[in-house]
């Protein structure tokens, strides 16, 4: 089975994606509708993207086509996916042809709400974090995660 993921930030990067996941994704742009991308502002975080949703307002982005069980697992990690200030939801996007569809976002939970502050500056990310998400935090995360599957895998047996 495959997802459809609208990226907007982080995931947004081939390069980030593939270093996460192993796999480049086909792409298309979109909108992500009734939705704002503001910025996730923490004590010892880069500044992070993070949409929340906003009636009548659109996030610009990127669909990543036929996202994979294995590679979905991965993202979700990385997101910390419905245990952190990330979940994954379905959400209602519109293509460069007016057609609109459902896939799936990570989105802003209610603990993201707290630490949210104006509109995301991605020139900001890319020049100021970029290379420590490709040099330190992805690796540092990679690592982490096949521990801890190693020691789930340990305790299952």
């Amino acid at each position: 089975m495959s997802t459809n993921i609208f990226v907007y930030g982080v995931l947004q990067y081939d390069e980030l994606v593939q270093q996460l996941t192993g796999n480049t994704f086909q792409k298309v742009s979109a909108e992500l509708l009734n939705h704002q991308r503001l910025t996730l502002h923490m004590e010892g975080w880069s500044d992070l993207g993070v949409v929340i949703p906003s009636p009548d307002s659109l996030v610009q982005g990127t669909i990543l086509l036929e996202v994979d069980d294995a590679a979905l697992a991965v993202l979700d990690d990385f997101e910390e996916a419905d245990t952190g200030l990330y979940m994954r939801k379905l959400a209602i996007i519109r293509l460069e042809n007016g057609q609109e569809a459902q896939v799936s976002v990570y989105a802003g939970t209610q603990k993201a709400r707290e630490h949210l502050d104006g509109e995301w500056d991605e020139q900001a990310f890319v020049s100021k974090h970029y290379a420590t998400y490709k040099d330190e935090i992805i690796p540092k995360f990679l690592k982490e995660r096949a521990l801890r599957l190693a020691e789930q895998s340990d305790a299952e047996e």
